[in-house]
């Protein structure tokens, strides 16, 4: 054989090479397709199965399946987005589901489980994972179990407009979170432990709408409180209430230790004073303990706290 033969003979075994490649990642992506789908149509039925054990199953299912959307970017280039999307509005609208005691047949404890479940990979998943960025719609929600955040830096956006909380609520080292909850209701109690000092205030940042005005008993510490860009005022408020039963006063609580209370600008403002705030039952005490500095986006903000005692009286005769 020629040089020339040899050479066209091994150009043509490299062609054939390279389409017998091409043609098995073809048929691979297509398997990994297909087992996508599959999985998609078996998880929705059993979500709605009557079962806990197949509701269990069909979270797990659906968190395999966001996996292997990041497993596989390459499938999913000009989908995978909206895909996981779909997953955490399918998941959080199921924890709304479990909290409605009239749209299941599961026992209280048994719908507690499996929405502390969701919860726990949805926290993970905005951690920095697939679904940080995308909003998570957890409002007009009934939760059953407690709820411990810890770690979280986030971009996304978390809504628990008009949702209730039945038990305590722990947000422990939050780095950045963004919450609309100023109509949340929370029956346990609410803790938030920060890591923020006069030297970093916004070391632990939240940004919200404003501070919830539903609550019995609330601990905040070292953490500062940003005003979501764009609300409709920049003041923090912090309802006060004390009402009276036949087993005599009741009052709620807020206890606020070295926290921080800020508004996004544009421009560097740092000729406010920082304030250390301790409220118990209704009396309110504050005084100035040092002069901080922010970053730039930042600057000082008020935080008001309003005796909303006699409306609420009124409005439970």
């Amino acid at each position: 054989m020629t040089i020339t033969g040899a050479g066209l003979a091994f150009s043509a075994w490299q062609q054939r090479s390279h389409e017998n490649v091409t043609h098995e990642q073809n048929r691979f992506d297509d398997n990994q397709r297909n087992e996508f789908w599959q999985n998609r149509e078996s998880a929705h039925a059993l979500l709605n199965a009557n079962s806990y054990a197949q509701q269990h199953e069909a979270v797990i299912r659906y968190i395999e399946m966001s996996d292997h959307i990041t497993k596989f970017k390459h499938i999913f280039a000009n989908s995978g987005t909206h895909h996981q999307e779909a997953i955490l509005t399918t998941l959080c609208a199921h924890v709304r589901k479990l909290g409605e005691t009239e749209k299941t047949t599961l026992s209280e404890l048994e719908r507690a489980h499996l929405q502390e479940v969701i919860i726990k990979q949805i926290l993970q998943r905005i951690n920095g994972g697939p679904w940080n960025r995308l909003q998570v719609d957890l409002s007009e929600t009934h939760f059953l179990t407690e709820v411990t955040i810890s770690d979280l830096n986030t971009e996304s956006i978390i809504y628990l407009n008009k949702s209730t909380f039945d038990h305590q609520v722990s947000i422990k080292a939050p780095s950045k979170i963004t919450v609309y909850w100023e109509d949340a209701e929370f029956h346990g109690k609410l803790t938030i432990a920060g890591t923020s000092s006069t030297d970093e205030p916004t070391k632990s940042i939240i940004h919200h709408d404003n501070l919830p005005h539903k609550i019995d008993v609330a601990m905040f510490q070292n953490v500062a409180f940003s005003k979501i860009s764009g609300s409709a005022t920049q003041t923090h408020n912090m309802a006060i209430v004390e009402t009276s039963n036949e087993h005599g006063s009741q009052h709620s609580s807020r206890y606020f230790t070295n926290c921080y209370f800020i508004r996004q600008n544009d421009h560097f403002d740092a000729s406010y004073t920082l304030k250390l705030f301790y409220l118990s039952r209704s009396t309110t005490q504050s005084h100035s303990i040092c002069t901080a500095y922010l970053p730039e986006s930042y600057s000082w903000a008020t935080i008001d706290f309003q005796d909303q005692s006699r409306t609420h009286t009124q409005s439970n005769h």
